[in-house]
């Protein structure tokens, strides 16, 4: 066995286009596109609502979909008129010491 040569066959291995696992975006967009939904025409709060008012969906989900819709609705903080002043650093030195 030790005389025996590992033979790989020719063009099988190694990183190939289009191989492995497809990303989460591809996915998404080929189940939208199957579905024949225009991407216009998805409503991110009006699917929170209805996954919020569904007996039937966990209620994690039912949860999370509220809090959701709580923070979209939410204002954006406003910032403050002035910024915060930065406050000085004192040493204490011994007189006549400038350096």
């Amino acid at each position: 066995m030790k005389d025996a040569k590992i033979i790989k066959a020719k063009g099988r291995g190694g990183r190939r286009p289009g191989a492995g696992r497809p990303k989460l975006a591809v996915t998404l967009q080929r189940q939208i596109e199957k579905l024949c939904i225009a991407p216009e025409q998805i409503d991110p709060e009006k699917i929170l609502a209805s996954i919020a008012l569904d007996p039937s969906a966990p209620a994690a989900a039912r949860v999370s979909a509220c809090r959701t819709l709580i923070d979209l609705r939410k204002e954006p903080a406003k910032p403050d008129a002035a910024p915060p002043q930065k406050h000085e650093i004192i040493w204490n030195r011994r007189p006549g010491a400038d350096a």
